[in-house]
């Protein structure tokens, strides 16, 4: 279970893993590890309603390859690795199931409501990979 409490700041950048076996034969390699999110209560990322959602840098995974601090958070990591694009801020109800990418850069934003944020947070692998980082 994710929490973001209200008052709690957004995170910085960061990806719940880094790419495996890498190499410049084969720089991506296919999805080791997904996360699954189940937001409690309805996700609102801006506004006076915001309530710590979550903001992703789609296809960031293409670009992470080989950058193994990438775990660690950082408030520069969207920009070391060059994503251009602006951040995607998820807003979705209650009982939706968000799914992605184990690699992608992502941060939980700032939770502007007087309420908590519960998600359910799952973890789906190929049976060989075990998160020792996380979990």
């Amino acid at each position: 279970m994710l929490y973001s409490l209200p008052g709690c700041s957004e995170q910085a950048w960061h990806a719940d893993g880094e790419h495996l076996f890498a190499s410049k034969d084969h720089p991506l390699l296919p999805l080791h590890c997904l996360n699954v999110f189940v937001p409690l209560v309805d996700i609102v990322s801006r506004g006076v309603r915001a309530n710590g959602g979550t903001e992703f840098c789609l296809g960031s995974h293409r670009l992470t390859c080989g950058q193994e601090d990438i775990i660690w958070q950082s408030p520069q990591h969207k920009d070391t690795i060059g994503h251009l694009e602006p951040p995607a801020p998820l807003d979705c109800s209650a009982g939706s199931i968000v799914l992605f990418d184990y690699r992608v850069l992502h941060r939980g934003l700032a939770n502007l409501s007087e309420h908590a944020r519960p998600i359910l947070y799952f973890t789906y692998a190929r049976s060989w990979f075990q998160d020792v980082n996380n979990f």
